[in-house]
């Protein structure tokens, strides 16, 4: 059973509707990699320390990354992100320790990625969708050596060390 966070029911108790439905950690031991399509959220290090998982793909449905999603995922090579997506931020250290990434391709409606967000992400090489316009928090692309001087654009901060 997956967690519902919370429930929305109709006054005229005709239906009951479930949003924001999380997928979890203790999800994520039963099901997988597989995020069924009814979750918009994925929860804070759901996929923390997996170190088997090579590729995942993050429905459209999903709306919300969680604090530290794919923390020390050492071994995830790919993320893709199903056309569509409406995610807003790449949350804190979400995509810390995932050395193995070298191209991501951000959903177009990206606004904010938070600090270290892409922390350590040592092989990543190429971001793609990545603007001017989004809002880029301190250390987010720290470490990530094969970044620097590719986008002038991004301030200095985001690349400071610890």
């Amino acid at each position: 059973m997956l967690c519902i966070c919370w429930k929305i029911i109709r006054k005229d108790n005709s239906k009951i509707e479930i949003e924001n439905v999380e997928y979890t950690i203790e999800d994520r031991k039963k099901y997988g990699k597989n995020i069924p399509k009814e979750c918009t959220k994925i929860g804070n290090g759901c996929f923390e320390d997996n170190k088997e998982m090579k590729e995942i793909v993050i429905p459209k449905e999903i709306k919300e990354l969680g604090k530290e999603s794919f923390l020390y995922c050492i071994n995830l090579e790919k993320i893709i992100f199903e056309e569509g997506s409406e995610i807003k931020e790449i949350p804190e250290g979400c995509m810390k320790y995932c050395k193995k990434i070298e191209t991501i391709t951000l959903p177009t409606t990206i606004q904010k990625i938070k600090k270290e967000g892409f922390y350590y992400c040592s092989e990543l090489k190429e971001i793609i969708n990545l603007n001017r316009s989004i809002e880029y928090g301190e250390s987010s692309f720290a470490e990530c050596q094969q970044l620097i001087g590719k986008y002038s654009f991004l301030p200095s901060i985001v690349f400071k060390k610890k």
